[in-house]
């Protein structure tokens, strides 16, 4: 298992940390089976009354580290989960949902499956620097998280095109407008001020009445077990393309894209 995933119980705060900072925190394979398996954690710990997924160093996460994941996806044709734990994006229709809530800080680069997390978290901060990218369609790709979804519902269809169709970067300020986020707060002050909400739950909400609370908002969103499927359907025929081969040569070898549409 992913050494680059770490989870402490501090006060009722299950504190989810990234922690491979030296590769910009990009996800392997191994890494996104821990972050699944520390969701599990958060679930049946009884004395975790809230997660906070943060990162160590200057960056949330690059995204997937695509050389090392992009082939294992086309055979297991999907992400991969802990036996028994909640899906990080909240999409695999088997795994078990999370009835805690999960706050989400990020600094410095937040990229592709930054915001997938982002989205299906459930209250959301930023440091001052942070810089978001939805950049998959530069790489031949379509994001795989629940981000199509997601982003047009919390922004709004054309604001979230605005971006997605382009991967083009917006700061902390942009996506507060967006709402995606709800507080930007100064680089240095990010995890304490968001341990700090956090704690606030943990201390003083009742934990029936939270995860009645966040049951009941799952519920009136509707079923949309059908249209994440189709949308992961789509995104790993993407990964069977030329384009897509090319999306990853190209940022590899640190050269613009010639994509042929095949």
């Amino acid at each position: 298992m992913s050494n680059f995933i770490k989870t402490e119980n501090r006060e009722g705060v299950l504190l989810i940390g990234i922690n491979r900072p030296e590769a910009r925190n990009a996800f392997t394979w191994d890494m996104f089976i821990a972050l699944s398996k520390a969701y599990g954690e958060l679930e049946s710990d009884s004395t975790a009354k809230v997660g906070l997924l943060y990162a160590e160093g200057k960056h949330f996460t690059m995204g997937l580290d695509l050389a090392e994941v992009s082939e294992r996806m086309k055979v297991e044709r999907g992400f991969p989960l802990y036996p028994g734990a909640p899906d990080p994006h909240d999409l695999d229709i088997q795994a078990p949902k999370r009835t805690k809530p999960l706050i989400f800080a990020a600094q410095g680069f937040c990229f592709t499956l930054g915001i997938d997390l982002l989205l299906s978290s459930d209250v959301r901060f930023a440091a001052s620097n942070a810089i978001f990218s939805q950049f998959e369609v530069g790489r031949g790709l379509m994001p795989l998280g629940g981000s199509t979804l997601r982003f047009p519902k919390v922004s709004g269809k054309a604001n979230a095109l605005r971006y997605m169709l382009t991967g083009d970067q917006f700061d902390a300020n942009e996506a507060f407008r967006l709402g995606l986020i709800q507080g930007i707060f100064p680089t240095r002050e990010l995890f304490d001020q968001s341990y700090a909400y956090a704690l606030r739950i943990a201390k003083h909400s009742a934990p029936l009445a939270v995860r009645e609370m966040l049951a009941a908002i799952r519920f009136s969103e509707g079923d949309k077990d059908k249209i994440f499927q189709d949308i992961l359907n789509r995104g790993l025929v993407l990964l069977e393309s030329e384009d897509f081969e090319e999306g990853v040569r190209s940022f590899v070898e640190k050269r613009p894209p010639k994509f042929k549409g095949k």
